[in-house]
């Protein structure tokens, strides 16, 4: 296998038709959290999704900027950032390759722990194509998440529209679907507040009332800042970013696999 590394969750005999990830290191998105692609979601995606299972592959490789390394891949960004040009363009105009990376060492590396069956977290047809021609049976299992800003975007629909990755070709479906599963989860937490205030109404009133011993007990004012409250710590430690949210939008994009059009 080109340099990199095959970590293996669950019991390495039970692997066949596992959730395989091949991920080309990142160190901007996996290391350092940058806006400008989806490389760090996409990793954490992946692990969720395997971690859930309770088995499956996590092979990483050293193609840094797709093969070009992390100089090179400094210079196209910084071009891009000077010029206005996607990393495509900015990769041709330098004289680099697009995309020099190749996945058939990953293949034989899965061929080596027994495996001839996978189903592979990828939208990239190329590494799809490179698995199968190492002789393993591929299921393309769709992997991405909701572009966080403009940059990242700009940069999912480059790589739709120059490498053909299997990417919806409008997100505000998406997006839509995602507020509204953020609106349910607080309509749901705020009503499950109140239910709870009701319950324990009597208890509440009886700590007011020793707090403030001279003063009225406004019932209803009280609940609504109980519930006001409590909603507010929800969303301090609601993670967002935690596994548990980042499966449900998963989730959410297979339900919605008939949006993709390439």
């Amino acid at each position: 296998m080109n340099q990199g590394y095959a970590l293996i969750f669950g019991d390495s005999s039970q692997l066949t038709n596992c959730l395989v990830r091949i991920h080309s290191r990142c160190l901007y998105g996996d290391a350092l959290g940058s806006d400008d692609c989806d490389c760090g979601p996409e990793l954490n995606l992946a692990l969720d999704m395997i971690q859930r299972e309770g088995r499956g592959v996590l092979i990483y490789l050293e193609q840094e900027g797709r093969g070009a390394g992390l100089v090179n891949k400094a210079r196209a960004y910084q071009y891009s950032q000077d010029h206005g040009a996607d990393t495509f363009d900015s990769y041709r105009r330098l004289g680099l390759p697009v995309d020099s990376r190749r996945y058939t060492g990953a293949a034989q590396a899965l061929k080596d722990l027994g495996i001839d069956r996978i189903r592979l977290l990828t939208n990239n047809p190329d590494k799809v194509h490179d698995v199968r021609a190492a002789g393993l049976q591929v299921e393309m299992t769709s992997l991405w998440t909701l572009p966080r800003n403009r940059h990242v975007h700009r940069y999912l629909e480059a790589k739709r529209a120059h490498r053909g990755h299997v990417l919806p070709a409008s997100w505000e479906s998406y997006k839509w679907a995602d507020r509204l599963i953020q609106a349910g989860a607080l309509m749901v937490f705020g009503v499950s507040c109140a239910v709870l205030a009701s319950f324990a109404r009597s208890a509440i009133l009886a700590v007011w009332e020793r707090m403030s011993p001279t003063g009225e007990v406004p019932v209803g004012g009280f609940v609504a800042a109980a519930v006001g409250v409590a909603a507010m710590l929800g969303l301090v430690i609601g993670q967002r970013g935690s596994a548990r949210w980042r499966l449900l939008k998963g989730r959410l994009a297979s339900r919605f696999a008939f949006l993709r059009l390439g």
